[in-house]
């Protein structure tokens, strides 16, 4: 893994890193539009696997991309791929895009108002960038809700200005065909990455573990690891008294769980420091006079992230993100719904019905313990029906297929012809 690095700032927002390829022929220019700014470990993850279908995808062009974010983000290690970091400025991202042969709306939920008039603005700013963008494509994307007049035309403008649109779910498919935009229904694009498997993140995970097993073991039982995710809820229209709430229900189900099940060991996972912070304590009770937390709440890059929910035995899954990399490493998981876009996903992932919980059962205690009891005892019940070896092997033929079709270097790259392969020349020799 590596990092982009930022090192000297220039105008317009733009920033320069250590020259990572040697000096050729102008390389594939290509800006990633995405959620990258704010340390969510789903949305870094969303880049990673989408810079390596780019790099298996154009093997003979070498990439320059860039994407915005102030902060520091752990990349995959490609060759002939050199990641440039963009502060956050929207003047640098208007040049960047008109510099660039691609523009990418890379994964996530980067269209939706949920039936409010004032997050119609945030859309504004991805119908300007494919105003200005020379060819643009959509990858991954989660679309709506979208229910404002403001809303749905501010986006059918925006994706029917692209030249090719892949979506993550069913639904935003149906909605995307309903704007008469053509599109191509694939998978997260997290479902198609490799996951890093980083030794030193699981030596670190595994000590969290261990330390906090050691009381279960002294009593002779087997620990059992539940791992916890749960961001704020006001970003999708909960009020903040109800978000209280349900952050209190949950955090007395939990108290309940542990009460039952002594050998149960809690840890808080946050996907995205700062934000998911308060809404783990509270639930976990850490300033509580009845904490359930059995460690410090983890966080990290991506590699951490990942080695911590395969280190867990079963997981409670609020972040979209958790539910995939629990998918991934085959975790036993109650999800929690709080958003269509996880139904869609569950649905998608054939999870029984008893692994979801809707937000109203989450504000019933007595209801989320329960289930947590059956999760606990019975984890085969809360299995997807899909295999994830059968998922990935989809979603990497469906991503590869468009981006292909949407990514020829001959069309973005006119009269640039890309270096053939080693075997290919020594064929021609022979």
């Amino acid at each position: 893994m590596r990092r982009a690095e930022l090192l000297l700032p220039v105008r317009l927002g733009q920033v320069m890193t250590r020259p990572t390829l040697p000096a050729r022929k102008r390389a594939l220019r290509v800006f990633i539009h995405g959620h990258y700014n704010s340390g969510n470990v789903g949305d870094e993850a969303l880049l990673g696997g989408l810079m390596q279908a780019l790099s298996a995808n154009l093997p003979r062009v070498p990439l320059e991309v860039s994407f915005i974010s102030d902060r520091d983000v752990t990349l995959p290690d490609l060759p002939d791929l050199e990641a440039r970091r963009l502060t956050d400025s929207l003047l640098g991202e208007l040049f960047a895009v008109r510099a660039a042969d691609l523009t990418i709306f890379g994964g996530g939920s980067q269209f939706q108002d949920h039936g409010t008039v004032r997050r119609v603005r945030f859309l504004l700013k991805p119908w300007l960038l494919t105003r200005l963008a020379r060819r643009v494509i959509g990858a991954g994307l989660s679309l709506g809700p979208v229910s404002t007049p403001a809303g749905r035309w501010v986006t059918r403008s925006t994706l029917r200005g692209m030249h090719a649109l892949h979506v993550r779910d069913a639904p935003s498919a149906a909605l995307a065909r309903a704007f008469g935009v053509p599109v191509v229904l694939g998978d997260d694009l997290v479902l198609s990455w490799n996951p890093p498997r980083d030794a030193r993140a699981k030596t670190l995970a595994d000590a969290h573990w261990t330390q906090a097993g050691r009381a279960a073991e002294a009593h002779g039982t087997s620990p059992c690891r539940l791992l916890v995710s749960f961001p704020p809820l006001t970003p999708v229209g909960v009020e903040a008294g109800e978000e209280r709430r349900l952050q209190d229900a949950a955090h007395q189900a939990l108290r309940r769980l542990c009460t039952e099940r002594p050998h149960l060991l809690v840890r808080g996972m946050d996907f995205e420091p700062g934000s998911d912070t308060a809404s783990l304590a509270a639930v976990l009770g850490v300033n509580s006079d009845a904490p359930v937390s059995s460690g410090p709440v983890a966080s990290g890059p991506v590699p951490s992230v990942f080695q911590e929910v395969g280190l867990a035995d079963v997981v409670l899954a609020t972040r979209l993100h958790s539910l995939v990399f629990a998918f991934l490493a085959e975790r036993p998981t109650l999800i929690i719904v709080y958003h269509p876009k996880v139904r869609a996903l569950a649905e998608q992932l054939r999870y029984p019905e008893r692994a979801l919980l809707s937000l109203d059962d989450l504000g019933r205690p007595s209801v989320l313990a329960e289930r947590l009891l059956d999760l606990v005892d019975r984890p085969e019940a809360f299995l997807p029906a899909r295999s994830a070896a059968e998922v990935q092997a989809h979603a990497h033929a469906t991503l590869d297929q468009f981006l292909r079709s949407a990514c020829s270097a001959s069309v973005l790259l006119p009269g640039v012809t890309a270096s053939p392969p080693a075997d290919e020349v020594e064929g021609e020799r022979e």
